[in-house]
């Protein structure tokens, strides 16, 4: 009986205990499958919102496959000797070309084929491939091809990832190529790019052929640019005639307006005499010649001391170099000195500018957007509230407006585009004022001028 029993037992057991594949899952298995699903379930809602992010790609995956198929494909695009079939929507919901296309009322509207021209096959290939993948390599080989077809289809994604790329390939043996092209497609960043290029390498890119394509325009507006990186105005001028000479028969004409954004006034006397003015092509036209003279007399005025305010004696910011400048002082037997001496790091030398054109001592000395600023002194037993300044870019020295309060043995510096004087004494003894001065308040009068010019 007892046997029987356990028999029965077991046997209970047995009916009761399910599987563990048939069991249901457990919650927490249950939340992962949800999960994955993106299925997110509110219980006191009792509603359930299925949200899959990979879900329009799996479409466009299957758009992709049933156009490798042509199936459901009611649109063949034509290029050359190749024709893809494609689906209207998905061209329509890609670019806005074939938008325009499909839905205003066009001929193409109520046709099955599309034909393209003026275009590669390859490059419409791969436009119609990113359509459907949202995926396109570019290349140095395929950029402008697929910039080109890109905008004209107006696929403006692929358009600034074209010109994205492009910015990264530009170098002085193809920048005037790069700019030309993106001129031409009104692509203002990457025209800027490359320009910028051209302006700062003009030594590499007079060696290529692209330069000697340039237009009058064109060479003008980079021969006239303040931002043209040169050593010197003589690299200019030769860069100049080289493209004149390249052909000479059609550009000789060209030449005067082209010399009247040289700055000649720049370049060094011996180089204007012995060079520029004995070149038989300015030799023989009377433009030019008058170019030459009125550069001479300019320097003549310089040297002179006259006051010449003339564009064309402006330097290239290239031109000039960051120095360390010494003010006047203190000799050995205690007089006070009225040069002007400044180093030169990159040519580790010292040289001179124009002696102070004042009489004044225990000024203070500080600078500025690259102008030096002389402030106060002591002169004739009296304090002066003078300031004068020294623009190096046009090599001139002017009084600018005065300080408040004369003093002598004061302190200065500039910082947000002011001066600051600070202490000092005066007639009535220690001054304990800060003082700021700006530069802007000039009164005009121009005392002295001057100009360095190398001799060769």
């Amino acid at each position: 009986m007892a046997d029987k029993q356990e028999s029965l037992t077991m046997a209970t057991k047995s009916s009761i205990e399910t599987p563990s594949e048939l069991r249901p899952s457990s919650g927490g298995d249950r939340n992962q499958k949800m999960e994955n699903l993106g299925l997110v379930i509110d219980i006191n809602k009792q509603t359930g919102v299925l949200r899959r992010p990979d879900h329009a790609m799996e479409i466009l995956q299957n758009l992709n496959d049933l156009r490798q198929s042509s199936e459901f494909t009611d649109i063949v695009i034509c290029v050359e000797q190749d024709m893809y079939p494609c689906h209207r929507a998905v061209l329509a919901a890609s670019c806005l070309y074939f938008k325009a296309m499909f839905k205003n009322d066009l001929r193409e509207r109520h046709q099955d084929h599309v034909t393209l021209t003026s275009m590669k096959s390859n490059i419409v290939k791969l436009l119609i491939d990113y359509s459907y993948t949202s995926t396109l390599t570019v290349t140095v080989d395929n950029a402008q091809d697929l910039l080109s077809a890109a905008q004209f289809l107006q696929y403006e994604p692929v358009v600034q990832a074209c010109c994205e790329f492009l910015k990264t390939q530009i170098h002085p043996s193809n920048c005037l190529g790069i700019q030309f092209f993106a001129d031409t497609h009104n692509c203002l960043d990457l025209v800027e790019e490359a320009r910028t290029c051209a302006l700062i390498n003009l030594v590499d890119v007079v060696k290529q052929e692209e330069f000697f394509d340039l237009s009058v325009e064109q060479l003008i507006s980079y021969v006239s640019n303040d931002e043209l990186n040169v050593k010197s105005e003589e690299m200019v001028y030769v860069a100049v005639m080289q493209w004149v000479r390249h052909d000479v028969d059609n550009r000789w004409s060209k030449l005067p307006v082209i010399l009247e954004h040289v700055r000649l006034p720049l370049i060094s006397p011996g180089f204007l005499m012995n060079h520029i003015e004995n070149d038989p092509l300015v030799e023989h036209d009377k433009d030019c010649r008058n170019l030459v003279e009125r550069a001479k007399t300019i320097q003549k005025q310089v040297w002179q001391g006259h006051d010449v305010r003339d564009p064309s004696l402006r330097p290239r910011p290239s031109m000039m170099t960051e120095v360390m400048v010494v003010v006047g002082g203190i000799d050995s037997v205690r007089h006070w000195q009225r040069d002007i001496t400044f180093y030169n790091p990159i040519e580790k030398k010292w040289d001179s500018l124009p002696d102070i054109p004042f009489s004044q001592t225990d000024y203070s000395v500080t600078s500025l957007d690259d102008n030096i600023y002389v402030t106060g002194g002591y002169l004739n037993d009296d304090a002066v509230a003078d300031v004068w300044c020294f623009e190096p870019t046009s090599n001139f020295w002017m009084c600018v407006t005065p300080m408040q309060n004369a003093r002598f043995n004061h302190g200065s510096t500039s910082t947000n585009a002011c001066i600051y004087v600070v202490g000092g004494e005066n007639d009535e003894g220690d001054l304990r004022t800060l003082r700021a001065i700006t530069p802007l308040m000039i009164n005009g009068i121009v005392l002295v001028q001057f100009i360095l010019l190398r001799v060769t």
